[in-house]
C-alpha cells in the first residue's frame, strides 16, 4: 500500500515537473505576478507578524516579491534553511541586509546557525507539485515542508495560515496522501483563491 502511494505520487510529480518546464517564460512570469497580487490582497497575508516564504527553484511560482511586501507590513521574514544535524529544513529568520547563500541542493537560504519557530500571526507560503481542494499536496518527496508546518502549528502562541501556490493546472481533483502529509489552509493560483475543505 505504501509503495503504491509513493508510486502514484511520483507519477504525478513527474507529470507536473514536465508540464511546468513546458510553460513559456512569459506565461510563467504573468501567472506568478497574478498569484503574488492575489495573496497580497488577502487578510491572512496582510495581518501576518511572521511571514515564511521559500526560495523558488527552476520553474516554480516566483513568490519572492511577497517578501518585500510583507516586510513593508512590518512582518519578520523567515525562509527554510537546512539543518545538517537534524537532517531536515527548519525556518531561519532572514536579516534582508545580509545576502542569501546557496545551501543544500543550491537552494538559497539565510546565513547563520540559529533556527526559530515563527510566532504570532504566521503566514507560510508553501510550494508543491500538485494540490487538491481539500488542502492536500504533493511536494518533492522529502517531507520537509510537512514537518515545518507541523512544528509551526504546535503551540498556543501562534495562529498559522498555510498558503499553497500553484499554476492552475497543478490543482487536481484529488492527490494521494497519508497521515504524514500536512494540509494547507488556502491555495492561490493565477485564476482563483481557494479556501480548502480541511
Amino acid at each position: 500500500m505504501a509503495d503504491a502511494l509513493q508510486m502514484a505520487k511520483a507519477e504525478i510529480r513527474m507529470k507536473m515537473v514536465d508540464r511546468r518546464a513546458r510553460m513559456r517564460p512569459d506565461a510563467r512570469a504573468t501567472a506568478s505576478e497574478r498569484i503574488v497580487a492575489r495573496i497580497a490582497d488577502e487578510a491572512v497575508f496582510q495581518r501576518a507578524s511572521s511571514f515564511c516564504c521559500f526560495s523558488p527553484l527552476r520553474e516554480e511560482v516566483q513568490v519572492m516579491p511577497l517578501v518585500e511586501l510583507a516586510a513593508r507590513n512590518g512582518a519578520r521574514i523567515f525562509l527554510p534553511a537546512y539543518d545538517e544535524v537534524a537532517r531536515h529544513y527548519r525556518f531561519r529568520e532572514w536579516d534582508r541586509t545580509v545576502p542569501l547563500r546557496a545551501g543544500r541542493w543550491n537552494i538559497l537560504e539565510p546565513q547563520g546557525t540559529t533556527y526559530a519557530i515563527p510566532e504570532g500571526d504566521v503566514c507560510i507560503i508553501v510550494p508543491g507539485q500538485a494540490f487538491d481542494r481539500t488542502g492536500m499536496r504533493i511536494g518533492y518527496g522529502g517531507g520537509y515542508f510537512d514537518r515545518m508546518l507541523r512544528e509551526t502549528r504546535i503551540g498556543s502562541n501562534r495562529r498559522v495560515s498555510a498558503i499553497g501556490v500553484a499554476y492552475h493546472f497543478q490543482v487536481l481533483d484529488w492527490v494521494p496522501h497519508d497521515q504524514q502529509d500536512e494540509p494547507i489552509d488556502f491555495l492561490a493560483t493565477e485564476i482563483e483563491w481557494i479556501k480548502t475543505h480541511r
